[in-house]
């Protein structure tokens, strides 16, 4: 087979410890980086290889570490509840769904943040059985651990829901969700997954780490991107969110989890805390496992050399789930599997250290703080003053934590610019961070946490040819500009995607950027 050589110039290279480095010009063959240096001795050593010519600078592919893509591809073929303001407006969306579909058709709503409303709050029971009694209704909050439904969806949902009569969290949630998801089927969310990376490789994304199937999705979603990862362009690393490690392993994953939920959200107050909600003095959020589940999934999982990663967000799930890796640990050391933290959200100083001496790694979302942060924000309306230290990225940088960086997609937009831009600009100025180091969690340290640092997350000889080609240095930009910032190109193993898609109607138009 004749080799598939090309030469890929900017106005600069990046790597993926941030750093501008003093060559522009990359060799790639086989999808594979062959050589680096200046234009001008390339270009006569590999006179004739085709050439692409960037008028950007050359970034190493970047990596988000926690998106669940087929809970994304079905939220962007729903009703997208970003697009309105009010509840009468999103009362319309949902007419204009049912008169569109067949006759009593699930109608599924993504992304309703109560907050972003003029009303400030859910639509009741009532509310939802008038105007939609002929077809089940689900609204599902932006962070998927909570939601509202009608009658018509109690009435053919497979898991009693009797007793519901507003906000449906915790188990009540898991089941109505994974319903939904079982129900949909495989052409329907192949058509999702599609657009999913389409979006993905607009916002220069290279590689995924997916999070499927488990309690708030559907098992049936792993077997389906497993079956047809050869479709997709970018490179995905699945995480099945289950705490069967003999499915893993039957698999041939060496990863296993994402949010299999040491605890739920702050915005549905299930995330578990250590002291009440600022406005809910009765609730502490909710922890949905015992101390023998967790620590014998991670024994279990360490035995068959796998990884882990656990969802958690508050202190409170925070100290439960550092108990269980330190009993773990006394039996069978844990830091070279490099177990992961989902979110590590809303955590104290101390369990910074923690983390440290564990040997654990962290999967951070910035993008959190840019659309809930500061002093006005849905943090301080839940937390009170403990918003200061929600996604504290700075101090765990600080401390010498691996971090990598991800959306959560479609809990908020698949972006690392965003992700970069959130972090530098971070509402609390005391977690802030260099570009520098924003570049190196959606890159070299996102690849560190699946074990992928020699393959992928820099620019080096013999590393694959993943790269993101950027307008701008991010380095020396404004930072309050980062988010704006273009992506030229997006290429995988030397082969270029971006031109692919770059036509094609943007998902995330219309989202709060």
């Amino acid at each position: 087979m004749e080799s598939v050589r090309r030469l890929f110039h900017g106005k600069g290279i990046i790597n993926g410890d941030g750093e501008l480095m003093i060559h522009d010009c990359i060799y790639s063959e086989n999808g594979v980086i062959v050589d680096i240096g200046f234009k001008e001795d390339m270009f006569l050593r590999y006179k004739d290889v085709p050439v692409d010519s960037y008028s950007g600078y050359i970034y190493p592919g970047f990596i988000d570490c926690h998106i669940h893509l087929t809970g994304t591809a079905v939220d962007m073929l729903s009703v997208d509840c970003r697009k309105v303001a009010t509840m009468p407006d999103l009362f319309e969306l949902i007419f204009e769904r049912i008169a569109s579909s067949p006759s009593s058709a699930l109608i599924y709503c993504s992304y309703f943040d109560p907050d972003s409303y003029l009303e400030k709050g859910y639509p009741t029971l009532d509310l939802l059985d008038t105007l939609f009694p002929n077809n089940p209704v689900f609204i599902s909050h932006i962070e998927c651990h909570g939601g509202v439904v009608n009658t018509k969806f109690k009435e053919i949902c497979i898991h009693p829901m009797d007793d519901i009569d507003g906000l449906i969290v915790g188990e009540y949630n898991s089941k109505a969700r994974q319903f939904v998801f079982n129900m949909l089927g495989d052409e329907y969310k192949l058509k999702g997954l599609k657009m999913a990376e389409e979006e993905a490789i607009r916002q220069g994304v290279t590689t995924i780490h997916a999070m499927e199937g488990g309690q708030l999705f559907s098992d049936n979603d792993v077997e389906l991107i497993l079956n047809n990862i050869d479709k997709f362009s970018v490179d995905l690393v699945v995480y099945h969110q289950t705490l069967d490690v003999e499915v893993v392993k039957e698999r041939g994953l060496k990863q296993m989890g994402g949010c299999v939920l040491i605890d739920g959200s702050s915005g549905v107050y299930t995330a578990a805390l250590t002291e009440p909600y600022r406005l809910q003095p009765d609730k502490k959020g909710l922890l949905y496992f015992d101390k023998s589940q967790i620590e014998n999934l991670v024994l279990n999982a360490q035995e068959q050399k796998i990884q882990v990663a656990l969802h958690c967000c508050g202190d409170r799930g925070l100290d439960f789930l550092m108990d269980c890796f330190e009993e773990v640990n006394k039996k069978d050391p844990i830091s070279s599997f490099r177990h992961r933290i989902e979110h590590f959200e809303i955590p104290r100083p101390d369990q910074i250290k923690r983390c440290k001496e564990l040997g654990v790694v962290l999967s951070m979302q910035p993008s959190f703080d840019y659309f809930w942060g500061g002093p006005a924000g849905d943090y301080f309306y839940t937390l009170g003053e403990r918003w200061l230290w929600t996604n504290p990225i700075g101090k765990v940088i600080e401390e010498g934590i691996i971090v990598g960086g991800g959306s959560d997609s479609g809990v908020t937009p698949i972006s690392p610019l965003l992700g970069i831009h959130s972090a530098v600009n971070h509402n609390n100025p005391h977690m802030r961070i260099k570009p520098g180091q924003g570049i190196k969690m959606y890159t070299k340290n996102a690849a560190y946490l699946t074990f992928d640092e020699g393959i992928k997350g820099d620019i080096k000889k013999g590393m694959r040819t993943n790269l993101t080609i950027l307008k701008e240095n991010i380095l020396e930009l404004e930072k309050s500009s980062i988010k704006d910032v273009n992506v030229l190109d997006t290429i995988v193993a030397g082969k270029k995607l971006f031109n692919e898609i770059r036509h094609k109607t943007t998902f995330m138009g219309d989202n709060k950027m």
